[in-house]
């Protein structure tokens, strides 16, 4: 029986993944999670999905930047919003990886990312402990007001006015299921797509937030630099739990938005059997 892993926000670093792998022993009898976001800041960053999609044993979620990616490859970015992601978000990278690739490999690639990537999972167990993985925040916290006054009503399939009640209803039968893809989103719920993954693919999770029942909150997406003055010392990137360990923030700053000479960013992974922590 082998050992679950959880780590995030490697941004392209595929070299220091590899170097976590062997520290750990990783092995065909064990588990990873890759809580989003392999994408951007780095030249590496399609290798690293390449490899990611070669590991059976290794589950990506989506994070923000697959998510920019995604939507940039199908057209639905505007002009300003495609600028943003090249250059701020260090898109550029990504995207020559892509363009490298064969028309058969970026079929591949976005199969991957539309099918086989979850934006949450709600029901991940080791051992006693049940975890819950998203890359930002909790998706029952989406916002009810952000959706469409009609939407498709179920049982007739004709579209409809909705209440808030039954927006909000809506919303929560999507955030309780044990994981939702892409794919699986548009086919079920597509005017949810927005407002769902705002929610978990890009918003704040508030470190005071206290989770429901005994499950454990794993996420990335805010370095933790931005949670403790400390790190303005140079003190090396530790992933961040609260006191009663409920919540896990593995955002260690692999490859940070603003690079800050003072903060020493690592990748850091999370083993969920014994809440053991690794860092490159």
């Amino acid at each position: 029986m082998g050992y679950t892993y959880a780590m995030s926000d490697l941004h392209g670093s595929l070299s220091q993944f590899r170097q976590m792998l062997s520290l750990i022993g990783f092995s065909g009898e064990d588990r990873l999670y890759l809580i989003g976001d392999v994408f951007d800041r780095k030249p590496d960053a399609m290798a690293l999905l390449m490899d990611v999609m070669k590991r059976e044993n290794v589950t990506l979620l989506l994070g923000n930047h697959e998510h920019m990616m995604i939507d940039y490859v199908e057209d639905r970015l505007g002009p300003l919003q495609k600028a943003s992601w090249l250059d701020r978000s260090g898109g550029h990278y990504t995207l020559a990886g892509f363009q490298a690739l064969s028309s058969w490999e970026r079929s591949l690639v976005m199969g991957y990312l539309n099918t086989r990537c979850p934006v949450f999972l709600n029901r991940v167990r080791c051992g006693e402990r049940r975890f819950r993985l998203f890359h930002a925040g909790p998706p029952e916290l989406a916002p009810a007001n952000a959706l469409p006054k009609e939407m498709t009503d179920r049982d007739s399939g004709r579209e409809c006015e909705i209440d808030e009640e039954g927006k909000n209803r809506r919303l929560l039968e999507a955030a309780g299921l044990e994981s939702l893809t892409l794919a699986e989103l548009e086919k079920q719920e597509p005017l949810l797509r927005e407002p769902l993954l705002k929610q978990v693919l890009w918003t704040r999770l508030d470190p005071g937030f206290l989770p429901q029942g005994e499950t454990v909150f794993l996420y990335g997406h805010t370095p933790v630099f931005q949670y403790d003055p400390a790190y303005d010392d140079g003190a090396p990137a530790r992933i961040w739990h609260d006191r009663e360990k409920r919540k896990f923030n593995l955002d260690c700053g692999a490859a940070p938005f603003r690079p800050d000479k003072t903060q020493k960013g690592r990748i850091g992974c999370l083993r969920l059997d014994d809440l053991s922590c690794y860092y490159v």
